[in-house]
């Protein structure tokens, strides 16, 4: 009798440990998936940082050649109100002729 309860005890923590080792391996794979996911994720935004790196270089090189082109537009306008003047200067001098 007590050689049939101990088989009767290791069958059921035969079934145990299977059933244990069975939910270690889905907890195993479960946690796979969710490192796969997580460096799938951390690869996408590392992209999507280099992007935005990308896309602030030439914002800045653009707005550097706006500024550029501002100034050098500033200095023409500049250029031509003292033609203006002098051009009004002379129209003056020459109706006081």
């Amino acid at each position: 009798k007590a050689m049939s309860d101990l088989k009767g005890q290791n069958t059921q923590l035969s079934q145990q440990l299977s059933q244990a080792k069975a939910e270690q391996e889905k907890q195993i794979a479960d946690q796979a998936q969710v490192i796969t996911n997580l460096q799938t994720q951390k690869h996408r935004l590392n992209e999507e940082r280099e992007e935005a790196k990308k896309r602030v270089q030439l914002l800045e090189a653009q707005n550097l050649d706006l500024t550029n082109r501002q100034t050098l537009l500033q200095d023409e306008i500049i250029r031509a109100e003292a033609q203006i003047d002098l051009i009004k200067d002379v129209l003056l001098r020459e109706s006081g002729l």
